[in-house]
């Protein structure tokens, strides 16, 4: 009751409310959902994560085969805009890899869907939005990785953990956190051994 009630004064932010929304309907409909996923490039330091991905949803079939889908999300109103984030957001699938882009609007014109067909993206207005959720109201609204309040405390205090560890580094942390989601499997399969090497050489507190 009372995470509930911790949930509902905190203020919204329309534009993490969709995004949390959007992420809640993934999961409820097969996929592990993550938001705000830091989409990181090789750059000068400081200037590798180039953008954040509203929403990354990796989905696995019945032989384990995954497939991932990128979700952008826009509160904004009307056709300002809408072109332009459709070309961005075939850009944007291309350099993830992923197989499916869709892009979430208050409302979708008629040049948008012809512009998003032309690209092979999908895209959904609010309304549909809504209608897919009634068939999930057994999902909670917060859980997990989708705004869980619990979650999020946990990972902050295995932040501050780890910046106390030098033996474990930050890049290793960053990656098994976000960038594995978009790696191949033999990279995630070195994070782990580099993982398993860096707590050899210290005490890990429980529970990082």
């Amino acid at each position: 009751m009372a995470a509930t009630q911790a949930n509902r004064a905190r203020p919204e932010d329309p534009g993490a409310d969709l995004e949390r929304r959007v992420g809640r309907l993934e999961f409820a409909e097969g996929a592990l959902a993550r938001l705000r996923v830091p989409l990181r490039v090789a750059a000068d330091r400081g200037r590798d994560i180039l953008t954040d991905l509203d929403v990354l949803a990796v989905d696995i079939d019945g032989r384990l085969r995954t497939s991932l889908s990128v979700l952008e999300c826009k509160t904004t109103k009307g056709q300002a805009g809408e072109p332009d984030r459709l070309l961005w957001l075939s850009g944007l699938q291309r350099l993830t890899g992923t197989q499916r882009a869709v892009l979430v609007r208050q409302t979708i014109t008629r040049r948008g869907r012809a512009i998003a067909q032309a690209l092979d993206l999908q895209i959904m207005d609010m309304q549909t939005l809504a209608s897919r959720e009634e068939g999930h109201a057994w999902v909670p609204e917060r859980f997990a990785h989708i705004q869980g309040m619990g979650c999020e405390q946990a990972e902050r205090r295995t932040d501050t953990q780890l910046k106390g560890l030098k033996n474990i580094p930050g890049g290793l942390v960053a990656f098994l956190r976000a960038d594995s989601l978009l790696a191949d499997s033999p990279e995630c399969l070195n994070a782990l051994v580099a993982l398993n090497s860096a707590t050899r050489q210290g005490v890990v507190p429980n529970p990082t």
